[in-house]
């Protein structure tokens, strides 16, 4: 998958959702509840390799409509990956 590929990230958890990556220039996100924000594959796969990264990817922040970047992040998901409210 290319690096600048955009993808819908939602915030699934009851509260905010912060993260930041060094590697970006300490790029700092905040996803507020229930909040969708486009992203890069880049940042999500350098998201997954800081401490806790891959934790947020797979129990509080969902991405949406992309299974390819899905299957490369964190591979197979419970059907319930993708379940909403």
């Amino acid at each position: 998958m290319n690096k600048d590929t955009v993808i819908k990230v939602l915030n699934r958890d009851n509260g905010a959702v912060v993260y930041s990556i060094p590697e970006m220039n300490g790029l700092t996100r905040v996803f507020h509840s229930g909040e969708t924000k486009e992203v890069t594959f880049e940042e999500l796969q350098k998201l997954s390799y800081i401490p806790g990264g891959l934790e947020l990817l797979r129990d509080s922040l969902v991405i949406l409509d992309n299974k390819d970047a899905i299957r490369q992040l964190l591979g197979e998901v419970e059907p319930e990956y993708s379940y909403t409210k």
